[in-house]
């Protein structure tokens, strides 16, 4: 009987020990993805710092600004690059994999005035737009869609009749949903994309 109950305490412990074994490797792969990732992110700080040092200034716009937004949701934040004047403005978003790349440029003749809008919902993890023209509002949101910068029309208002007209654009209700939740806040500075000029990049980054 004894040496019944012995065997059975020495299977137990080879069952646990062999779990042990299993699971290490695992759990020293995910700790080590983690640290090649913070390395990652780290590289790429180091990559977006050198490239606003270097940044070439021209007369056509008067004001340069960057921002961090992790487009991709990979945990590695994409490099906001927003040129503007008091007509006509221009943002680019890049990346980095080993090199600093682009994703694209968007421009509208507002960007500069209007505010760029971020989600706390990570669904949506793009920027929110707003500009108008021929009184007309544009609520617009850009995203990545298969490494391309794009951008998708929600919904406009439109102020030249006597009584302001509404038009959806957009068949994705909880992205207009969210557009307009985020644009009819009372608090004008709550969920706006934080911009810092890129002269002001070291006390940034």
């Amino acid at each position: 009987m004894i040496r019944r109950v012995l065997m059975l305490i020495i299977v137990s412990l080879i069952f646990e020990r062999n779990i042990l074994i299993n699971q290490l490797p695992q759990n020293s792969h995910s700790i080590f993805d983690i640290t090649v990732k913070e390395e990652f992110k780290e590289q790429a700080k180091l990559a977006y710092i050198d490239f606003l040092k270097k940044f070439s200034k021209t007369e056509t716009y008067q004001v340069y600004e960057f921002s961090l937004r992790d487009f991709d949701k990979d945990g590695i934040p994409e490099l906001i690059i927003v040129q503007s004047n008091a007509v006509h403005g221009i943002l680019s978003v890049y990346y980095y994999d080993g090199d600093l790349k682009k994703y694209g440029d968007y421009s509208n003749p507002k960007i500069g005035q209007s505010a760029l809008r971020v989600s706390d919902n990570p669904t949506f993890p793009g920027l929110f737009t707003l500009w108008w023209g021929g009184g007309v509002e544009h609520y617009e949101y850009l995203y990545l869609d298969e490494g391309i910068l794009k951008e998708s029309k929600l919904w406009e208002v439109d102020r030249t009749r006597e009584f302001p007209c509404q038009r959806l654009l957009s068949s994705d209700k909880e992205l207009v949903e969210e557009s307009m939740n985020l644009f009819s806040k009372c608090d004008d500075m709550e969920n706006l994309l934080e911009l810092y000029l890129i002269d002001n990049y070291s006390d940034i980054l």
